[in-house]
Order: structure tokens, then C-alpha cells, then sequence
């Protein structure tokens, strides 16, 4: 069976920025080399609409309309900040009779929402009288917080401040208009749930980001890295909620009794790096590489660490690592622990009690020959996430939706 699937997501390549447009990118690609007809709605700075044909999937960019664009270097002016704030949590009318007018002409099987920061909440009541079933998948906070975090003052949100209240509310009332509801980790959707979003929604599944095979390693398990030195590894943004101090410090005490060495991948806001530099690169045995392509970091570890102190939605750098057959110590926030076989693949911790990352680093280090055994379970996991299964599993759910609205009409 052959289907028209058309995708809403705030950005797409080549203005591709995080895990959720690679996400989505690599679920489109992976459904037009399986000979469906995807297409992709999407915003831009540019006024007008244009539209490319990117490796089969037809892009068209919707100029946004609004100034200046919100994905800029500095972000939105305070002073735009409530026009921004009206337009997209309640109604961007332009966007959104643009939309319509793309989805009109193509007649799409289903509609497959992801972020729709730009696009409003409205965008789920029009499609929705258009009589074309809705997917939507979770794939942030974005629909709960203004800043798509539930972060603040260097912790964790447990209740919704006043704006995002507020933000809430049209959200809450147009997700009754999607047909099934899709978490990227039970954490996530639960999470969801618990603000009083998508209850009414009887179809839900949990289906994990897709992340390509590219460095899945062959059947060969490659040897740990060291000469009695087992290095360690860390690949992301240099921000205080990815628990980075929370790693150099518990490091520090490890590299007092054994021999170890701590890789440091990734940039941040410069004053940041250049304060954990001062304080931390004056061991020998921590190394800023600043920003690094993947393969060669995870060419020199023996494990990753995911320290997060914030309660990420899943965790992608975590695939990457098994995909290069390399364990992962990682915190036990958000859905992480979901995607950790502890003890097969890794092992967790909790953040909260800094300790438990020293034991798990001491031992690692006193028992390289586990680390080893881990690794053919790291490159078994990592098929689990590869675009063709997580295509499967969403051609599945397309096919669901088609056979319960095609009922009831």
C-alpha cells in the first residue's frame, strides 16, 4: 500500500538544527525509498513559498511572515516576545491559510505534525475540517513551555510558571482534534499527560527517534582503546543543565586513583567554556577537543557519559554511542533510563546523588573486561533505532489511522 504522507515541522533541511528535524528528515527519507510520496511543510525566513526537492521529498518552505526570524544568533527581541508569544499560542493566521492551501492542493493521506512552533495550535483544528486523519508526534516540551525546556534557574520546572499556563490552554483544547498520539519516550508522553495534554486521545504509542546505521561497526568487536588507560568520553553542548561540572568534578576523584582519561567533545557559550577550561584543563588527564565530528571521538573512548542534570525527552548521542559499539554511563533523568539496559549496554546513575556517577566510573576502571562485554550489546541495540525499523513502526500507525477514519466515514 502506497500513501501520501505529508509532515508539518517548524524546520527542515537545510535549516536543520536539532534532533527533532534530523528526526523527522531521516522518517521522510527513509518512506520515499520505500516509494511513498512525502512531502514536507516547513517555515523560513524568506517571504512567499518555495519549494525544493530534497533526496525525493518535496520541501515547501512557508515564509514565516513575522520579523525578525525567531531562529536567528540572539533570538527573538524582548520586546517581540509577547507578539510571538499571541501568534503562537493561539492563531498565526497567515501560516496557517498557507498551510491549508499546500495540504487543498496535494490531498495528503495523512498528516504528520511534530513542532509546530510558528504554526499555532489552530493548525490541528483546520486540518482536522479538512477530514485528513492527524499523527503528532511528541518530540519536546515545546507544547508545555515557552522556552521548550521546563528548565529554569538551573533546574528542572515541577509546576508550569503563569506564561506557560497560559500557552497551554489553546493547546490543550485543539489537541483533541488529533486522530494517535506518538511519545519518543514513555517519560515524555507521561509528562504530557500529567499537564492535561492529548487525555481524550484513545490511540498513543511510543515509538523511539530514528537515527541512521551509518557508524554501526561490523560484526568484529573492536578492543578497548587503552594501554591500561580507559578513557571516557563526553559529546554534546557545554551547558550547565547537561551535567558537564557534575562529570569533570566526580572525574576528577576517579583520575586520583586510577588511570583514566576524560575526552570532552562540544562548544557552548564561550565565557562558560572558558571558565571550565581555567578550572578543569589543567589535568592532564581532561582534554577539551572543542567541536568534533562523532566518528572521531568515539574512535578514542571506551565509554560515554550522559551526565544530564535536565530530564531529556530521550537522549540521541546515546544512539550514536551504541552504534559505535561504545557503553554509556548516563543519568537516570527524563527518558533517558528508557533507552539503558543497565548493566548490558551501560549503566545509570542518579544525578542527584553525585556519588553514584564516581562509583560507576571506579568501576569501570577496575573492570575494563566488562566494558568489553558490553560491546556486542551496544551494536545490537543500536539496530533497534535505525530509519527502517522506526519507518515500520510509523507505517503501521499511518495504516491504523487510515483503516479507523476510512471507518468512520
Amino acid at each position: 500500500m502506497k500513501m501520501k504522507v505529508c509532515f508539518i515541522n517548524t524546520l527542515y533541511y537545510p535549516n536543520v538544527i536539532g534532533g527533532a528535524e534530523r528526526s523527522v528528515q531521516f522518517l521522510a527519507e527513509e518512506l520515499v525509498r520505500r516509494g511513498h510520496q512525502v512531502m514536507v511543510i516547513s517555515l523560513a525566513p524568506e517571504s512567499g513559498i518555495t519549494t525544493i526537492n530534497h533526496n525525493g521529498v518535496t520541501v515547501y518552505f512557508v515564509g514565516h511572515r513575522l520579523s525578525p526570524w525567531p531562529f536567528r544568533q540572539g533570538g527573538i527581541p524582548w520586546f517581540l516576545k509577547p507578539y510571538y508569544f499571541v501568534l503562537d499560542s493561539f492563531y498565526n493566521p497567515l501560516i496557517c491559510r498557507t498551510a491549508m492551501r499546500i495540504l487543498k492542493r496535494e490531498q495528503p493521506d495523512v498528516v504528520h505534525t511534530n513542532n509546530i512552533f510558528g504554526f499555532s495550535p489552530q493548525i490541528w483544528r483546520l486540518v482536522k475540517k479538512l477530514g485528513i486523519p492527524i499523527v503528532h508526534t511528541l518530540r519536546d516540551y515545546s507544547l508545555l513551555c515557552t522556552r521548550s525546556t521546563m528548565w529554569k534557574n538551573n533546574e528542572n520546572c515541577q509546576n508550569q510558571c503563569f506564561p506557560c499556563r497560559i500557552h497551554i490552554i489553546p493547546r490543550r483544547i485543539a489537541s483533541h482534534s488529533v486522530d494517535w498520539i506518538i511519545g519518543i519516550s514513555d517519560y515524555l508522553f507521561s509528562h504530557h499527560q500529567k499537564h492535561e495534554l492529548f487525555t481524550k486521545i484513545p490511540f498513543k504509542t511510543i515509538i523511539y527517534n530514528p537515527f541512521p546505521s551509518g557508524g554501526i561497526c561490523t560484526s568484529n568487536v573492536t578492543p578497548l582503546k587503552h594501554d591500561g588507560t580507559l578513557h571516557f568520553g563526553f559529546l554534546g553542548r557545554l551547558e550547565k543543565e547537561k551535567g558537564i561540572e557534575l562529570l569533570l568534578e566526580g572525574f576528577q576523584h576517579v583520575s586520583h586513583e586510577h588511570k583514566c582519561r576524560l575526552l570532552i567533545g562540544g562548544e557552548g557559550d564561550s565565557v562558560y567554556k572558558r571558565n571550565l577550561q581555567r578550572k578543569y584543563a589543567a589535568s592532564p588527564a581532561i582534554e577539551f577537543l572543542g567541536f568534533v565530528a562523532p566518528q572521531k571521538i568515539f574512535s578514542k573512548i571506551d565509554l560515554l557519559v550522559v551526565p544530564s542534570l535536565w530530564c531529556e525527552p530521550l537522549g540521541r548521542v546515546i544512539f550514536e554511542s551504541y552504534s559505535y559499539g561504545v557503553p554509556v554511563i548516563a543519568s537516570s533523568k527524563g527518558g533517558i533510563s528508557e533507552i539503558i539496559a543497565d548493566g548490558e549496554t551501560g549503566f545509570l546513575f542518579d544525578p542527584a546523588h553525585p556519588e553514584t556517577l564516581v562509583e560507576k566510573m571506579r568501576y569501570s576502571c577496575s573492570n575494563p573486561q566488562r566494558i568489553q562485554a558490553m560491546k556486542p550489546a551496544c551494536l545490537e541495540m543500536a539496530k533497534k533505532f535505525v530509519p527502517a525499523v522506526i519507518a515500520d513502526q510509523y507505517f503501521d500507525v499511518y495504516q491504523q489511522v487510515l483503516v479507523r477514519h476510512h471507518a468512520g466515514h
